[in-house]
């Protein structure tokens, strides 16, 4: 007979089946009707679990003593994850189990535990998870496979609404931490973010520290980060073009004085050429000219006598010389020179001005090719 006090129930799940399940409680027969203990299936979960008592043949609740085969509970279960009551999980889900039933659909009932898909589970910091979790093999948040909904809620009344792809990772999904697909979250101010945003702007200034805070201690604190991550790069650009204009301005100066230092050194070869030959030929000779009735000497002062072959004969009691250029004795000397120069770092210094054929006739150039 159901009476008031302790109740221990033993059942077996399945007639031929070596495990059971054992009941245990207290009923109270006052308007509430309820029972309030523990469910213990073999090697499995202790779930603590509470219900309301019915006749199960007047589909009422019982309020006095009646026989033990006319009455059910209809239990709701406590999950404790991890033997820890501060971390728990209370699947909105409901059995009902008969004194009358020898035996229940076992893979129903494994599968309803082991797939809660609506559980509710508490930690410690005061966080709150709502959505599908899995017992198989310890517990963790999600669905066999593909993504799930779920809502996070904070202590101080923020929470984020959104979708997790399933792992058998998940112990937590704090969306301010962990990766989601996709989401909103919802501030006590009223205000709104959705999750790819987060994600772009403010995600990767995240501290260790800061799982320990809510949406709305921490997103003012990422964008404060932000902000001053934005005023650095700011500044380090601001600061890189300067050294940039800087770098310029030295080399703008550098050559203006190479220009003064060639307009000085270019303007005084010239006096000294005029000095030499006179206005007349002085002034040809600086500007890298030959014109024909100047002398050897005079057109050694633009062209490199070295870089020429010389040949001599004479012409109706007349001396004429010819001077060719050697183009291959002229690459030669300029590939060899070059690679010392870079070597010492050197600059080269400026060819002068090559004519393929020079004629001379009683030393006076007579004739230019």
């Amino acid at each position: 007979m159901l009476s008031d006090g302790p109740i221990y129930l033993s059942l077996h799940p399945e007639k031929g089946r070596d495990w059971n399940i054992v009941l245990e409680g207290t009923y109270c027969s006052d308007s509430t009707c309820t029972f309030l203990g523990t469910y213990k299936e073999y090697r499995g979960p202790v779930l603590g679990c509470y219900g309301t008592v019915y006749n199960n043949k007047e589909n009422r609740t019982i309020s006095k003593k009646s026989s033990a085969k006319e009455w059910e509970i209809d239990l709701r279960f406590y999950l404790f994850i991890d033997n820890d009551p501060q971390i728990k999980a209370i699947p909105e889900f409901r059995f009902q189990f008969s004194t009358e039933k020898e035996s229940i659909d076992w893979s129903f009932w494994g599968h309803t535990i082991n797939n809660c898909i609506a559980a509710t589970v508490y930690f410690p910091n005061g966080c709150k998870y709502i959505g599908p979790i899995i017992l198989i093999n310890g517990w963790y948040i999600g669905k066999d496979y593909g993504n799930f909904k779920y809502q996070y809620v904070w202590p101080n009344g923020d929470y984020f609404i959104g979708e997790l792809k399933s792992s058998n990772s998940h112990k937590d999904a704090n969306p301010l931490i962990t990766s989601v697909v996709s989401g909103c979250f919802h501030l006590v101010d009223g205000s709104t973010l959705g999750y790819e945003d987060y994600k772009i702007n403010y995600k990767k200034f995240l501290t260790e520290q800061d799982e320990y805070l809510n949406p709305s201690q921490l997103l003012p604190i990422l964008k404060e980060r932000k902000q001053k991550e934005e005023a650095k790069k700011k500044q380090q650009e601001l600061e890189k073009q300067q050294e940039k204009a800087r770098e310029e301005a030295l080399q703008r100066e550098e050559q203006l004085k190479k220009e003064r230092e060639q307009r000085i050194k270019a303007e005084q070869r010239k006096a000294q050429l005029i000095r030499k030959y006179g206005s007349k030929w002085g002034v040809l000779l600086a500007m890298g000219k030959l014109e024909l009735g100047m002398t050897k000497q005079m057109c050694q002062e633009v062209v490199d006598i070295g870089s020429y072959d010389i040949s001599k004969h004479v012409s109706w009691g007349r001396n004429i010389e010819t001077w060719s250029f050697n183009y291959e004795r002229d690459l030669m000397e300029l590939e060899l020179t070059s690679g010392i120069y870079q070597a010492f770092g050197i600059t080269p210094r400026i060819r002068k001005r090559r004519y393929s054929q020079l004629e001379f006739t009683d030393g006076v150039l007579t004739a230019i090719n």
